[in-house]
């Protein structure tokens, strides 16, 4: 960052109440739990805190870089070389009848529990899933044959300007793994789901069956950032399964391995760097397209500087 535009950066925000964190390490606030550190970090507490900082940020024509719960995302052994906003504190969660109305760094499982305490079914696919409810509104987050598009029925979304903004949507403003938010470079703060009333035991089941599930699996043993690539729907078959079947389970890089259980998960033992980690999604990508012919999107996104030796 600009030496220059950091000091005014820093003056500002400090006069207006917030105090930046320079340099301050991200691998914390990643379920991969690695990565470099970010050159500045800001941790609003409230929906009028991220307006004021967007103020801020737009008066200096700065972008910010917007972190919920890290997961999704990898970030270089460099780190993020802009301001990053962590949503994480905005974790309110309100239920209305069938509406649960949620800040944006709600955890996605805290919002399957809720909903179970209330009677309403719609989130429980939420229960197993990593990060917060925002991240899985903006990636449009699916398992288990639901997914966000199908309960999400309104969001609030703080502009560039600083505007705080209500976004009515239906199920077609979305498509497979992806959501209107990725079209603007809004932050999202809140969103509204729509549920159906049920009997908390019939959901309370559901929730362990997935909860079983993934479980077998052995998703949650190690380190990951979820799914790694995004399924190839015009082949009819998952990205894990291809990785399966051209037996890549296993296959590591340092610290890296692709995972024993979930293929198209890459995990490490707590001690991989982000570059070890990305190598090995390259090295699976490249392994698939010459193989079979299909190339893998990435699901995950990959934050801050990364240098052009993946490929």
């Amino acid at each position: 960052m600009d030496p220059i535009l950091r000091h005014m950066l820093i003056r500002d925000l400090e006069e207006a109440g917030f105090r930046p964190m320079l340099d301050h390490p991200t691998a914390q606030y990643t379920t991969y739990g690695v990565g470099g550190p970010a050159a500045m970090a800001l941790f609003p507490v409230s929906i009028m805190e991220v307006q004021h900082i967007m103020q801020i940020l737009r008066h200096h024509d700065v972008t910010p870089v917007i972190i919920g719960g890290g997961s999704n995302v990898l970030i270089s052994d460099r780190g993020i070389d802009a301001v990053v906003l962590f949503t994480g504190s905005l974790d309110a969660c309100v239920v209305k009848g069938s509406i649960m109305r949620c800040s944006a760094g709600a955890q996605a499982r805290d919002v399957a529990d809720k909903a179970l305490e209330a009677g309403l079914s719609g989130a429980e696919f939420l229960g197993g899933l990593p990060g917060t409810i925002g991240g899985a509104a903006y990636m449009n987050a699916r398992a288990f044959g639901q997914e966000m598009s199908q309960i999400m029925v309104s969001a609030m979304v703080v502009t560039l300007e600083g505007r705080l903004q209500r976004l009515d949507l239906s199920p077609g403003d979305f498509a497979y793994k992806s959501s209107p938010f990725k079209k603007r470079k809004d932050t999202i703060v809140a969103v509204e789901l729509a549920l159906t009333p049920d009997e908390p035991e019939e959901i309370a089941a559901r929730m362990e069956q997935q909860r079983q599930h993934r479980e077998r699996n052995g998703e949650h043993l190690y380190p990951s950032c979820g799914c790694v690539f995004k399924n190839p729907l015009h082949t009819g078959r998952s990205a894990g399964r291809i990785i399966d079947e051209l037996g890549l389970k296993g296959t590591r890089n340092g610290h890296a391995w692709v995972h024993d259980g979930h293929a198209n998960f890459i995990v490490h033992d707590g001690r991989a760097t982000a570059s070890e980690i990305r190598q090995l999604m390259e090295q699976v990508r490249r392994t698939v397209a010459e193989q079979t012919g299909i190339t893998l999107e990435y699901e995950v996104e990959f934050l801050g500087e990364w240098q052009d030796n993946y490929r």
